[in-house]
């Protein structure tokens, strides 16, 4: 009785998964991929318990296309849908993510230059070093970890590395793929995924302590991951100060990305709502001067002068 309750509170929680973000759409291909690496059964029992959870994936294309249109309409509706935003085609925005997911991997073990609003370059191109070197490193990753799959029976935590590589590139397949979004590269989109890169990393870590076997070796591991740990948490607390105002955080981001006229306008709106007149009359002609076209910041300048 309680497998089953276990089981139906879990397709449940995938279902309301689905109703609240879009990436929990990997949530069953994740889900699929455990069953198959890490349990044994009959292939048909196992899919057939399965299917439910697949099954959840498509309320989030229906909700996003709707239901309550005529076939035609609902047809026609799949295009835009998909199209996403951001004025940049599904080529480019496809070519720029390899260069992406490597920022977030070396975000991850090096996160240095953080930024809330990366002003960050759009690659039309393969050829393009940067997206062609890219591209080589990740496949290399995902090739690696295939790799590592097929040799479990030596080192039966192979499969763990496999398993949390696998975890970060499908995580980020729904916003680091042929979707456009607005921002092209946003650091809370690494969240998820870094579940299975840390994951990975410290299934390598065990795994090298294993078999280094000298004590004195494994606490030389251990020293070195305790070191890592309070670097991490250092950089942490240096981030955390430019979070402790929203004046801090944006003039952080104008430094970092001087020419995004959307960085410009925000600071100029904390500015406004801190009584810097001048300072936002400033931030506005900025933006607008980045974007002739900015109409909110047409709007806002006004309502300064206005004040003054």
């Amino acid at each position: 009785m309680i497998p089953l309750l276990l089981y139906l509170t879990s397709i449940l929680s995938a279902i309301l998964a689905m109703k609240t973000k879009e990436n929990a759409l990997t949530l069953p291909i994740v889900i699929a991929l455990y069953e198959f690496l890490f349990f044994k059964g009959t292939l048909g029992k196992r899919i057939l318990y399965l299917i439910p959870f697949l099954l959840t994936m498509l309320i989030i294309p229906i909700s996003l296309i709707g239901i309550d249109k005529p076939v035609g309409e609902i047809i026609s509706g799949i295009e835009p849908a998909t199209r996403g935003y951001g004025g940049i085609s599904r080529q480019d925005y496809l070519l720029t993510q390899f260069k992406v997911v490597v920022t977030y991997i070396r975000l991850l073990f090096l996160p240095i230059n953080q930024n809330l609003v990366y002003d960050y370059p759009v690659y039309d191109s393969f050829l393009t070093p940067q997206v062609f070197l890219s591209f080589l490193f990740l496949l290399s990753i995902f090739v690696f970890a295939f790799y590592l799959l097929l040799r479990p029976k030596s080192y039966p935590v192979l499969r763990f590395i496999s398993f949390g590589v696998f975890w970060f590139f499908i995580a980020l397949s729904v916003e680091s793929s042929i979707i456009p979004i607005p921002m092209i590269i946003n650091e809370y989109r690494v969240y998820l995924p870094s579940v299975g890169a840390f994951f990975a990393f410290m299934s390598g870590v065990f795994l090298l302590a294993e078999r280094l076997k000298s004590k004195k070796a494994q606490t030389y591991v251990l020293s070195l991951l305790v070191l890592i740990s309070i670097a991490l948490s250092s950089v942490t607390y240096a981030r955390n100060t430019v979070w402790k105002s929203s004046i801090s955080l944006w003039e952080d981001v104008i430094k970092k990305s001087p020419h995004r006229a959307d960085a410009h306008y925000n600071l100029g709106i904390v500015y406004h709502e801190k009584g810097l007149l001048d300072n936002a009359i400033e931030q506005y002609q900025i933006a607008l001067r980045l974007r002739p076209d900015y109409a909110k910041a047409y709007y806002n300048i006004g309502v300064v002068y206005d004040k003054k």
